[in-house]
């Protein structure tokens, strides 16, 4: 039986899934003499990240064969984390945190669907060599996400078409302990080169190489940059449009993202694609649409005006689209700080208030005090890059003598 169906299923059949319309549906086709049971020694686990807003609308569902489905999953499910929970703590010694999934249910195939935010769960799990072929005479298929998140990513950037994947695959293999998965970018793919994107279970291994900077193959240096991932757009599951969840909308309905119509109203898996925005022909969620593109450009720009929105610590790409010029990257840097100001008591101290210092000119200050230490922090790259490039040749040249050396005392011997 395949269970690879669930990664095809829209956000409105997933939704129909929590509501309980699809169990009510299998239930009316049994009544009908059509019973489509799943085997019950079959299960399909899919551990992912949950980045979609949950809904407070929880509806009750009085399904005897759901009820009996749900309580063996709760005890799978707790096999499951007495089989991994020694090796899941002995690979992840800082984890202090209870294991378990943030939610999970079976879906209409009898297959359990798994979500985590967790990183550390997320990542062991997604090595499907942890699992077990059998717990508890049940037979284990999982099927993990894709991808990894942005934490466990890097990008081989402008990679020679020279360089074939499989030549790079087998390289990374050859230093890389833990499971890897390596893809190019479809977007970045040109008649000379393109980005290829490494996902690494291992975060010591995946540090290394952003340390190192460069991969060698081939006699070329692959420059390495961490995959930074593209502000995000919030959209409302119910009316498809930016800026709130589903819970703060006024709708009246939930939307079909393909056609903009009641999507609780007739079968909408082939209904004609016209976005209820601009009335184009694309998905109401994508990208292309102009409402959501506007909306995306005016956050980015926020972003840029204000980076002190951002948390510490972080760094946000920015699309192409929306460079205009300028740089690629959004950087939390706090620069509406005014240094506060100490007077010492003396005799001109009240002659004259000291004025405070302007908020422009302060900008202005931190903003060419970053620039110098950025032209400063290149200057330094340089001068490695050229230090590491001299070493490598000198190494080089000693291991040619040294191998010239071993030669002459071989043949030295053999005489």
């Amino acid at each position: 039986m395949d269970y690879s169906c669930y990664d095809k299923m829209s956000t409105s059949e997933m939704d129909k899934l929590v509501d309980g319309y699809e169990f009510k549906k299998i239930t009316d086709e049994c009544k009908q003499g059509n019973p489509q049971q799943p085997t019950p020694d079959d299960i399909i686990l899919t551990p992912k990240r949950k980045y979609d807003d949950i809904d407070n609308d929880i509806y009750e569902v009085e399904n005897d064969e759901f009820q009996s489905n749900h309580t063996e999953g709760t005890i799978l499910i707790k096999a499951l984390f007495s089989y991994i929970h020694d090796k899941f703590l002995k690979l992840n010694k800082t984890y202090t945190r209870p294991i378990g999934f943030g939610t999970w249910f079976v879906d209409q195939q009898g297959g359990l669907t798994c979500f985590t935010k967790e990183i550390e769960l997320l990542v062991y799990l997604w090595d499907v060599t942890h699992y077990s072929e059998k717990l508890l005479n049940t037979v284990i298929t999982p099927i993990p996400p894709i991808h990894l998140p942005p934490q466990h990513s890097i990008i081989f950037k402008f990679v020679p078409t020279s360089i074939s994947f499989d030549e790079l695959q087998e390289a990374i293999s050859d230093i890389c302990q833990a499971k890897f998965f390596l893809e190019e970018m479809k977007g970045s793919i040109s008649n000379k080169s393109r980005h290829i994107r490494l996902d690494l279970a291992s975060k010591d291994e995946m540090k290394k190489l952003l340390n190192s900077g460069v991969f060698p193959l081939n006699g070329q240096l692959l420059e390495i940059k961490e995959f930074l991932a593209p502000p995000q757009v919030l959209i409302c599951q119910r009316c498809k449009r930016p800026g709130h969840i589903k819970k703060d909308c006024d709708g009246h309905f939930d939307r079909c993202k393909r056609c903009g119509l009641d999507r609780s109203q007739d079968d909408h898996q082939n209904c004609p694609i016209k976005c209820h925005h601009c009335e184009c022909q694309h998905l109401s969620t994508d990208y292309r649409c102009p409402i959501i593109a506007k909306f995306r450009g005016d956050l980015i720009e926020e972003l840029k005006r204000r980076p002190e929105l951002l948390p510490s610590n972080t760094q946000l790409f920015i699309p192409i689209d929306f460079r205009n010029g300028g740089k690629n990257v959004i950087n939390s840097i706090r620069t509406n700080q005014i240094p506060l100001q100490t007077s010492l008591l003396n005799s001109n101290s009240i002659d004259w208030p000291v004025l405070n210092p302007s908020l422009t000119t302060a900008k202005g200050n931190v903003s060419t005090l970053h620039n110098d230490m950025i032209q400063e922090i290149k200057a330094l790259r340089y001068d490695y890059e050229k230090l590491k490039a001299d070493f490598d040749r000198r190494e080089a040249e000693l291991m040619n003598k040294h191998e010239n050396y071993k030669t002459k005392l071989s043949t030295m011997l053999n005489l």
